[in-house]
This record gives structure tokens, C-alpha cells and sequence, in this order.
């Protein structure tokens, strides 16, 4: 499916993502040198709410506000029409 006009949508998760990656890199960079062979993960913001998104869609627990469907509904049919 192909969708025409949409703008991606704003994520309040990524602004935060974005704003403390440079302080876990520079976290990640010190911990290299006293770490000692240690690994570690850490997930953004952005990683863990589509974590927990996909986990509740997979649990079929995911419920979202019947206005946030209607509007994108609303919003693919316009993109069509004008496509």
C-alpha cells in the first residue's frame, strides 16, 4: 500500500531520544575504558515505547482511543484522494 501526503508523525518519545544520545554515548565512552570486558544495552525512550506498543499488540491488550483511529482513517482516506 502506498501512502501519498503523509507526514511522519511526531513522537514525544523521540525528541527525548534524541536529546540524551550524546550523553550515553559520552556514558558509554567512559564506561569502555573502566568496564573491564563488561557489555551493556541500554534502549532510548523511543526504543522502549515500541517495545511495549508491540508488545501489546501482540497480547491483542492494545486499545487505542477510537478519535486516534478515526483521525488516521480520516487522514488516509484524504492522502488517497488527493494521490
Amino acid at each position: 500500500m502506498k501512502i501519498v501526503g503523509q507526514q511522519p508523525s511526531s513522537v514525544p518519545e523521540a525528541k527525548a531520544s534524541r536529546e540524551t544520545a550524546a550523553a550515553h554515548k559520552a556514558k558509554a565512552a567512559q564506561t569502555a575504558d573502566t568496564g573491564a570486558g563488561q557489555d551493556s544495552v541500554e534502549l532510548s525512550p523511543l526504543a522502549r515505547a515500541l517495545a511495549s506498543l508491540r508488545s501489546e499488540v501482540n497480547n491483542g491488550t492494545y486499545d487505542p482511543p477510537a478519535s486516534d483511529v478515526a483521525d488516521a482513517l480520516l487522514r488516509e482516506l484524504a492522502a488517497n484522494r488527493i494521490g
